[in-house]
C-alpha cells in the first residue's frame, strides 16, 4: 500500500483497508514464513499526516492467519491485534546521518524515497511480530513421534521406540551428547 507524499494533507489522510487472504499470505511469504492455505485477514485503520518531509502514521491493525505448529506441524491460528501503531517516515538519511549510532527513538522510524511511502513493510512486520516465540496449536501439544512421525495429539503411537544402536539418527545424537 503506497501513498504519494504530496497527496497526504497536513490535517491527515484516513486509510481503512481490508486485505484478502491471498494478500495476507503473500505478505507473509515475503517474510519467509509459509502460511497455510486457510482463511487469513488483516484490517488496518490508519491516518497519515505530513509535516514538511516527514510522514507520520497512526492507527491499528487486526487480523489472523494460519501457520504450522512447531511441534506437530498441524494448523496453528495466529491473531494480530496492534491497537496503537505509530511510525514516522523520514527522507533518506544524509551521509553524516548514516554513520551515527541508532537509539531507541529510531525504532519507530523508517525512510521514504522522497516521493511516496510504502506501508506494506510496516504491516508485514506487524504480522511477524504477532508470532509467539514457540508457535503451538495448543499449549499441551504432544508433537510427533520421533520414530514413526505419528501425530501424538490424535492417539498414542503404537511403534516401539528403536534402540539407539539400530536408529542412525539417535546414534548420532547420542554421540553428540557424549562429546559435550
Amino acid at each position: 500500500m503506497k501513498f504519494n507524499i504530496k497527496d497526504i494533507a497536513q490535517e491527515g489522510r484516513p486509510v481503512n483497508h481490508r486485505y484478502t487472504s491471498a494478500e495476507v499470505r503473500a505478505m507473509l511469504g515475503k517474510s519467509e514464513l509459509e502460511p497455510l492455505d486457510r482463511p487469513a485477514e488483516l484490517e488496518v485503520e490508519l491516518t497519515l499526516y505530513r509535516t514538511n518531509d516527514a510522514v507520520m502514521v497512526y492507527g491499528s491493525a487486526r487480523g489472523s492467519y494460519w501457520l504450522s505448529c512447531s511441534r506437530c506441524l498441524g494448523p496453528c491460528h495466529v491473531k494480530v491485534d496492534e491497537p496503537d501503531l505509530r511510525l514516522t517516515f523520514l527522507p533518506p538519511p544524509t551521509e553524516f546521518e548514516q554513520e551515527r549510532e541508532l537509539d531507541l527513538d529510531d525504532l519507530d522510524t523508517a525512510t521514504h524515497d522522497g516521493v511516496e511511502v510504502d506501508l506494506e513493510p510496516l504491516l508485514c512486520e506487524q504480522l511477524v511480530l504477532a508470532l509467539p516465540i514457540k508457535l503451538l496449536c495448543q499449549p499441551e501439544c504432544k508433537g510427533i513421534c520421533p520414530s514413526c512421525g505419528a501425530d501424538m495429539n490424535d492417539k498414542p503411537c503404537d511403534c516401539k521406540e528403536e534402540l539407539p544402536e539400530t536408529n542412525p539418527w539417535k546414534r548420532a545424537l547420542m554421540q553428540l551428547n557424549e562429546e559435550k
